[in-house]
């Protein structure tokens, strides 16, 4: 069965699943409308949680800190 995005289960069952990568990454960031997941290096991290991005998605969300970072 192919998932896909708009579809009701696509949200949960990429909520507990990491993507694959070719190198361990010690953080995940949640980016985009669907909040998929991605590899982040520590200084990809700060960026994400200092430069707005973090922010802007709470505010779109509304589900508070939980909901971006896992």
């Amino acid at each position: 069965m192919i998932i896909l995005p708009g579809d009701p289960l696509f949200d949960a069952t990429l909520a507990g699943t990491l993507p694959p990568t070719s190198q361990p990454a010690p953080f995940y960031i949640a980016r985009g409308e669907h909040q998929i997941l991605e590899p982040a290096s520590e200084e990809e991290l700060a960026e994400y949680l200092y430069g707005g991005e973090y922010d802007y998605y709470e505010e779109v969300l509304g589900e508070g800190d939980e909901c971006l970072m896992i």
